[in-house]
């Protein structure tokens, strides 16, 4: 074994991974049976995990701790630990500059070999945790001993010691670390982790619930006819425990899920125990091995749970339901129906749709809340909801932004969720819609207020469309645009955006009638001296700022200096130059940050005519 030995941390360090697939040569019988690698839970692979713990495989990585560190394990303990820490940071990157995440676990382990070997050489345990937890308030560490110090007492400490130091830890700020023991314990030490459990059990804790769920939770891959059937026993004594393991136990029989349907069906929670008894109803109802009766019956009980808690317990409740039920999307619906008639807290659904497998309902309910808020703040809760589904069911977005533009009443709030996308708009392509959603689509795009440079390329290509009456209707469309929004600067994007082509040539010039248009009432206007704020508002604008200085003037020298007033009315240079300094270093130029976007000239030439022109849209104005 000695050689598998080398050959498992030669690879671990040279590969940078501490998981090995049975069919890898490394994972021998030799290495599993010694408890070396321990298996793993994994769907579709028999996977094995170093066992860190190992003292085969520490006393081994020692030996390669101490060539790399370049000696041998100190024989004093504070120096021991910073040995550990020394081992971390020469193993912790790899390729020069990527953090490897199994170095601290290797350390951890390395860390509880080290303080095995302190406590067989016959210090105490008290004092090692005492030496320890000094060194830590006098030199803070990069590696915590807490977890290693667990494992390494574990060999020697009474399991009523080891319960004490558990629950001391539990309820410190490095509680994590206890947790991550009594995690690791069943497929590390199962022998032990069955004492403990067995000896929580009978004795009892005020940390029962800690020590019994975890336990039990953690032996679900090892024995799971044990994890059930204590799961069944403890249900009156520890409803909560129990309820946690059978939320958790991946159900393959019918059944099984009858009888514990039966167990849990007539029973009372308190309150504590609510949070758990509806993640219990999530998951059964999720199992496929669950009959459709249950399913049924368990969402009436979620529904109930709704209608009936307390506000402090809804929110929990709804947080399970949110992001542990998944699929079963009508239902699941519903029950967010449910919850907002009761709370009013549209706040849920930023997170609700994220285990939606169909955007359909996402996008009715943000047609439902235009009919109330109007189409610009219908998408405001949706944002991330709408990139996750872009994401992960584009074609089916897709779909759904298009029935949007089935009429005319829906489709400015259908560009306002394509321009909902993260830093761009949604890349939709309006060619695979229909006629009728293809002219409802370049209505409201044109309609869109601001940030038309974006929605220009989605329409554009809709010029080589078959149907006369969308060619039409984009040149008229645009043509408008030019005419009333934004003059030659469309023009020159739209020539910009298109080819060489004949066809493109015929298009362009049917545009260019609308530029023809505007320079030529641009030129008329201009020819209106009357119409030109620069020449009939000159001479007011000065008159205006010689007064205003003149006052000022007066005003600051006529001031107090100790007043107040003086203050406020002394100039004070606030910002000048370009550049920036920070105390003696070198003087940086400031750097130029700048956003444009196209807005349609109407909204701010006459703002109220054209608000009303967007609240009619859909009337056809």
């Amino acid at each position: 074994m000695d050689r598998d030995l080398n050959i498992l941390i030669n690879s671990c360090f040279k590969t940078h991974t501490t998981q090995y697939s049975s069919t890898n040569a490394v994972a021998t019988k030799e290495l599993i049976d010694s408890g070396v690698l321990t298996k793993i839970e994994n769907e579709t692979l028999e996977v094995y995990e170093i066992n860190f713990y190992s003292d085969f495989f520490n006393k081994k990585l020692s030996v390669y701790a101490e060539n790399i560190v370049g000696k041998k394990v100190p024989s004093d303990l504070p120096e021991a630990y910073q040995f550990v820490d020394d081992f971390f940071n020469k193993i912790n990157t790899y390729n020069g500059n990527y953090l490897w995440s199994g170095a601290r676990e290797i350390v951890q382990g390395l860390l509880s070999y080290i303080l095995k070997f302190f406590l067989e050489r016959g210090l105490d345990i008290h004092e090692m945790f005492s030496i320890l937890e000094n060194e830590e308030k006098q030199k803070p560490h990069i590696i915590d001993f807490r977890l290693s110090y667990l494992f390494a007492i574990s060999k020697f400490a009474s399991l009523s010691d080891l319960k004490k130091y558990i629950i001391e830890l539990a309820n410190s700020s490095k509680n994590y670390e206890a947790d991550a023991f009594v995690g690791d314990l069943p497929r590390l030490n199962p022998n032990l982790a069955m004492e403990l459990y067995n000896s929580v059990l009978e004795q009892g804790t005020d940390m029962k619930h800690f020590f019994l769920a975890k336990i039990l939770y953690n032996f679900i891959n090892i024995d799971l006819d044990f994890v059930f059937e204590e799961a069944k026993k403890i249900f009156v004594s520890l409803p909560t425990t129990a309820l946690f393991i059978f939320g958790r136990i991946p159900f393959t029989n019918e059944d099984d899920i009858i009888e514990v349907d039966k167990i849990v069906d007539n029973s009372k929670f308190s309150d504590d125990q609510i949070s758990e008894y509806s993640y219990y109803l999530c998951k059964l109802i999720m199992n496929k091995s669950t009959p459709e009766l249950i399913k049924n019956k368990y969402f009436e009980r979620l529904s109930d749970l709704i209608a009936s808690i307390e506000d402090n317990l809804l929110n929990a409740v709804f947080h399970t339901i949110t992001f542990h039920l998944k699929d079963n999307d009508e239902e699941k619906y519903k029950l967010l129906h449910q919850y907002l008639s009761r709370t009013q807290n549209f706040s849920v659904i930023q997170s609700f749709f994220h285990n939606f497998s169909d955007p359909k309902y996402l996008f009715h309910l943000m047609v439902m809340t235009s009919t109330t808020t109007g189409w610009r703040s219908a998408t405001e809760f949706y944002d991330s909801a709408l990139q996750n589904f872009w994401n992960i069911k584009n074609e089916e977005m897709e779909r759904c932004i298009f029935e949007l533009f089935n009429s005319r009443k829906h489709s400015l709030l259908g560009v306002q969720v394509i321009m909902s996308g993260y830093s761009k708009p949604y890349n939709v392509d309006l060619k695979k819609s229909t006629n009728i959603q293809q002219l409802n689509a370049i209505m409201a795009c044109c309609k869109y207020p601001i940030f038309f440079e974006l929605l220009l390329p989605l329409i554009l290509p809709l010029r080589n469309s078959k149907s006369s009456k969308i060619k039409d209707c984009l040149i008229l469309q645009l043509s408008i645009l030019i005419k009333e929004a934004y003059g030659k600067t469309l023009y020159e994007l739209i020539e910009s955006q298109i080819t060489k082509s004949k066809a493109d040539k015929i298009f362009l010039e049917k545009i260019s009638i609308a530029l023809d248009e505007y320079l030529i009432d641009k030129v008329e206007r201009e020819s209106i001296n009357e119409f030109n704020p620069y020449l009939n508002e000159d001479e007011h604008l000065n008159l205006y700022y010689r007064l205003q200085n003149e006052s000022q003037s007066k005003a600051s020298k006529n001031a107090d200096k100790k007043s107040i007033f003086g203050q406020f009315a002394s100039t004070k240079i606030i910002v000048r130059g370009n550049s920036f300094k920070i105390g003696d270093k070198e003087i940086n130029p400031l750097g130029k940050v700048s956003v444009s976007a196209m807005i349609d000239k109407r909204a701010y030439k006459d703002p109220e005519a054209f608000e009303m022109s967007l609240n009619n849209f859909e009337n056809g104005n």
